[in-house]
């Protein structure tokens, strides 16, 4: 079998690039807790890219909460209102 060194440590470098960018966002998560972010980090380690795959997801989980100024917001995007002397009026 020929053993292609260029290729190997493509392969290798490429593996450890993508455990510490799977790494890292697992710990910029602010889902898990310490104990699962040490788990997944072990498990991204063994199974690289079949488990960052997987817990993606759980990671890029963001609350869907709207807060006044948000509804505010889309209020004012919904009806423009127009006001004249502290008297305003939506128009439709």
């Amino acid at each position: 079998m020929n053993d292609n060194p260029v290729l190997t440590t493509i392969v290798v470098l490429f593996y450890i690039l993508f455990s510490l960018y799977a790494q890292r966002r697992i710990y910029a998560s602010v889902v898990l807790t310490r104990k699962r972010k040490r788990v997944n980090t072990i498990l991204s380690w063994l199974i690289p890219f079949l488990w960052f795959l997987i817990i993606k997801d759980i990671i890029d989980y963001q609350s869907y909460t709207v807060t006044k100024k948000h509804r505010d917001r889309l209020h004012r995007q919904k009806y423009p209102t127009y006001y004249e002397s502290k008297k305003g009026f939506i128009a439709k």
